[in-house]
């Protein structure tokens, strides 16, 4: 039996109506690619429930890349050598520590305990302790503890949102935490919320960084907003939408969208010199700050092979060989700056008013300078750094257990270089 024309095309309308919607998303993200490089996890509640979906945690971060926040003790032995090793003379007053006018110390001026970061690839788990206390599990299995110091921990946490499937967003504060367990994302899934932004961002010197976008300190997700206004006329522009966004000059932006409309906007920190800066999230070695006065143009685009959850490897001990400026060379496991032991660790830096944080696994060589260090990075570039304990006098020194099984101690004075492994 044939079926009527009225219904055929009413059939054929039906049918577009219900598409449509679904046929414009797939025109902003190929059907093919999911939001792999987007942070997702299963989440147990103190009260019993369990959640699971795509996270955006502490209000920007939202993928593996994104650093994990937070104080971290010194062991007690590690103490003690820097009081054995070092002498009284030279010793290190512990006093507050400012990065990028940001304080990374905690507050209570508890000296055993020193700022550090992880990204959410290394982690496997995370433990609410109590209210402002965390114990990371690590993809290797080691646990350490972080004891607040950032707003990614305890009552300082804010905007954490899951996307549960059977309840849709849900906001989530620290004391409702019990456990949270990171995992791949299901192949192919998208987040409500949009992907991650990526491109590649210039700088007033002609540097290229590429990688994951924050813009502002704030923007995040294709599906956030960029405001400004042009002509007497207020635009909130999807970022989703924008193929790159340069500057005109310090107090306005030249945004150029997808459709190849170009648009001058002034009159909101996103356009202009209250611009916060803009992090690039560069996979292959670590984060980069960059201040609007250093920042040219980003263009936007979609990696190619997005930073997924499996594309992290458990790390490992920090090992390599340490020369002093005598010549003597130790090899063996390395503590830097009486703290950062491990490759998931990072190294802390300046120069040229852009914030670093190098991965120590993407480390070949740090050598010392007469400002700072000279960091080569393997397959990367070089860069000078400067302006952090990491790499200034203000260092606690190096240590090396040594495959002899001596401990050595090489203090920044009469420290040379070192390459790790």
């Amino acid at each position: 039996m044939s079926t009527p024309r009225f219904r055929q095309g009413t059939s054929r309308l039906i049918a577009m109506l219900v598409l449509a919607p679904l046929l414009a998303a797939s025109a902003l993200r190929p059907l093919s690619a999911g939001d792999e490089d987007r942070i997702y996890a299963k989440v147990t509640l103190r009260e019993g429930a369990v959640l699971e979906g795509f996270m955006r945690w502490g209000g920007t971060e939202t993928a593996w890349v994104d650093l994990f926040n937070g104080n971290k003790e010194i062991p007690e032995e590690h103490l003690r050598q820097y009081e054995e090793l070092v002498p009284e003379a030279e010793r290190k007053e512990d006093r507050p520590v400012y990065f990028l006018g940001f304080r990374l110390d905690d507050d209570d001026n508890d000296s055993n305990r020193r700022a550090s970061q992880v990204r959410f690839g290394q982690i496997r788990s995370i433990e609410a302790l109590n209210r402002n206390d965390a114990r990371l599990t690590l993809r290797s299995g080691r646990q350490i503890v972080y004891r607040g110091g950032s707003n990614d921990i305890g009552r300082s946490l804010s905007s954490t949102v899951i996307e549960d499937s059977q309840k849709g967003d849900v906001k989530l504060r620290w004391h409702q935490i019990e456990r949270v367990d990171f995992q791949a994302p299901p192949q192919g899934a998208l987040s409500k919320a949009g992907s991650r932004l990526y491109g590649t961002l210039t700088t007033d010197r002609g540097q290229e960084f590429t990688g994951y976008i924050l813009w502002d300190r704030d923007e995040a997700l294709t599906s956030e907003e960029l405001d400004g206004e042009q002509d007497g006329r207020d635009y909130s522009l999807k970022f989703g939408d924008i193929a790159s966004i340069g500057k005109h000059n310090s107090w306005s932006s030249k945004v150029t969208l997808k459709s190849g409309e170009e648009l001058i906007l002034t009159g909101t920190n996103d356009v202009d010199d209250d611009n916060r800066g803009i992090y690039v999230e560069v996979p292959e070695w670590g984060e980069v700050l960059v201040p609007w006065e250093r920042f040219q143009k980003l263009v936007l685009t979609r990696p190619d092979k997005p930073a997924g959850y499996d594309a992290f490897a458990a790390a490992k001990g920090l090992r390599g060989t340490v020369e002093d400026e005598d010549g003597t060379r130790h090899t063996g496991n390395i503590r830097w700056d009486n703290d950062e032991s491990f490759t998931w660790e990072t190294l802390e830096g300046e120069n040229d008013d852009i914030g670093y944080s190098l991965l120590f696994s993407a480390i070949q060589s740090i050598e010392k300078t007469r400002a700072g260090c000279l960091v080569q990075m393997r397959g990367g570039p070089s860069m000078e750094l400067e302006d952090s304990t990491d790499v200034n006098d203000e260092n606690h020194g190096i240590f090396v257990e040594t495959d002899e099984g001596k401990r050595v101690l090489i203090t920044w004075k009469n420290f040379a270089r070192a390459t790790f492994e």
